[in-house]
């Protein structure tokens, strides 16, 4: 059996922010279970921050995925040293809830403050109890890198193709 040779490592940090904050852990736990032996979860509760790491390969890639999610909108200002260098934005809520509707609005203007590429994508995801997923994205407020996406909470493959996206176009940004 041949080994395929690594071409290049990657690291792509995404903050996956949510209200409730229920959402995000349906998505990473499946996430994690699903590449049980390339993960790790730590939870920092003294700082309201939880970091999942995936290794995957893409091609002849390595990439280190980085899932940053914290604990509510308070402290995304007080972890600022987190979310630098990051590579994208996953932000779910649930559109049917004005207070979780809400939020993602305030997720996405504190995530802009604090990461000032506009390069860098932000994904909105509206989780659904239906079986709908969008397979092409809408663009928001005419912004190329601000897509919505409306996916089942039970979809980890939807989920993982979002993330996917947000690696492809890290890798393709960053060709050495």
């Amino acid at each position: 059996m041949t080994e395929s040779i690594i071409q290049n490592e990657y690291k792509v940090k995404i903050c996956v922010l949510s209200h409730p904050k229920e959402l995000v852990s349906q998505f990473t736990q499946k996430l994690l279970q699903k590449h049980r032996d390339q993960s790790s979860f730590r939870n920092f509760a003294a700082l309201g921050i939880s970091i999942s790491t995936v290794n995957l390969l893409k091609g002849n890639n390595r990439v280190n995925v980085i899932l940053l999610q914290t604990a509510g909108k308070e402290l995304m200002e007080k972890l600022r040293l987190y979310y630098s260098g990051a590579s994208g934005a996953i932000i779910l809520f649930e559109k049917d809830d004005p207070e979780s509707f809400e939020a993602a609005k305030h997720y996405y203007q504190d995530f802009r403050k604090l990461i000032i590429d506009p390069l860098v994508p932000v994904i909105f995801i509206d989780v659904l109890e239906s079986e709908v997923f969008i397979e092409e994205p809408e663009t928001l407020e005419n912004e190329p890198n601000v897509l919505y996406y409306e996916i089942n909470g039970e979809n980890l493959q939807a989920f993982s193709k979002i993330i996917d996206s947000i690696i492809v176009r890290y890798i393709t940004t960053h060709v050495t």
